[in-house]
């Protein structure tokens, strides 16, 4: 790879990585529900990473605000995942709801700029 090349990489691996770990963590909420194991403990654990991805989102891929399209899409989603946490769900209908709301949120911003 060129130096040019590294360095695009580089520039690119902080938001590939900050959706990566967004959606593993995400993968790991539907696959709780694929499986009907939907544990208190896991479900917060995993909401709670996505809360810290969230954080980081704009930073990787909106810095400085410029796109106050983007700012809006990204403060629906930290306020889906804190309702989220705030319900903690430990059965699977309420984690359902959760992440389907989640998902709807990523959609529709992906819908945009993906």
């Amino acid at each position: 790879m060129s130096q040019i090349g590294k360095v695009l990489a580089a520039r690119d691996a902080y938001p590939r990585g900050v959706m990566a770990v967004m959606q593993q963590h995400y993968g790991a909420l539907r696959r709780a529900l694929d499986q009907n194991q939907c544990v208190a403990a896991n479900n917060s654990a995993n909401l709670l990473w996505m809360t810290r991805m969230s954080e980081q989102i704009e930073p990787a891929l909106n810095p400085g605000n410029v796109d106050p399209r983007f700012h809006a899409y990204a403060r629906k989603l930290d306020a889906r995942l804190a309702a989220a946490r705030a319900l903690n769900p430990a059965s699977c209908p309420a984690l359902r709801v959760a992440a389907r709301q989640i998902g709807a949120r990523c959609a529709a911003c992906h819908a945009v700029y993906r």
